[in-house]
């Protein structure tokens, strides 16, 4: 009988409870393109078993959020169904996340609001890649602070090709961040932008609000 016996389809197969030296193939996957950040002697930590059922996250159940209580000044930009915001503190990059104004996550987004998702994440983008010196815009859902749905955009610098793929949030979280001013300048900037581009879904209802200190779900 299996240790991991009980456990689902995804689970079962991980050994658990103790860290190991990176085998071939794992190195070859952090050497890919020269991209990873790290380098050096490296352990693969070790997986801890699975928690079933999961904790609930926490503005789930009923829980309190913190988006939902957000008024229209809160926002780096809002109409009545999207709100954009930015990190509080400063990043390495430009970042911003996207919120729909309901509480819903993804699967339950209600019909009217996820047929605008395609559109309010190339308005978003658009905003971020109008910034001097940007190439890319990377675009992300996690999801398992928050239920309420938020993607993460981020934009890469221009010529950083080391930055490319998969670990430039690695690479945001452990470069120096910029200078609180140029942060609020950026953040100003993006609102900016956003009115430029139309908005996200009724330009006659977007409006530009005051940027403020961002408290991302």
């Amino acid at each position: 009988m299996s240790e991991n016996d009980g456990y689902s389809l995804f689970t079962a197969r991980f050994p658990y409870d103790r860290s190991s030296d990176l085998d071939e193939r794992q190195r070859a996957v952090l050497d890919r393109h020269d991209i990873f950040p790290l380098e050096g002697s490296l352990r693969l930590k070790a997986l801890r078993r699975p928690v079933v059922p999961e904790p609930p996250r926490s503005d789930e159940n009923g829980g309190p959020c913190s988006v939902c209580r957000m008024a229209d000044e809160d926002w780096l930009w809002c109409d009545e169904r999207w709100g954009v915001q930015a990190w509080s503190a400063p990043r390495a990059f430009p970042s911003v996340l996207l919120f729909p104004r309901s509480h819903q996550d993804l699967p339950d987004l209600p019909p009217e609001v996820a047929g605008e998702l395609g559109h309010a994440l190339r308005q978003t983008a658009r905003a971020i890649e109008m910034l001097e010196g940007i190439a890319r815009v990377h675009v992300e859902k996690r999801g398992d602070a928050g239920e309420h749905m938020h993607w993460y955009l981020l934009g890469r610098a221009e010529g950083l090709m080391q930055c490319r793929g998969s670990f430039l949030p690695l690479w945001d979280m452990l470069l120096a961040p910029m200078p609180d001013e140029i942060w609020q300048a950026t953040a100003k900037q993006i609102r900016t932008n956003m009115d430029s581009v139309g908005g996200i879904a009724t330009p006659r209802l977007s409006r530009a609000v005051s940027a403020n200190e961002a408290a991302p779900c």
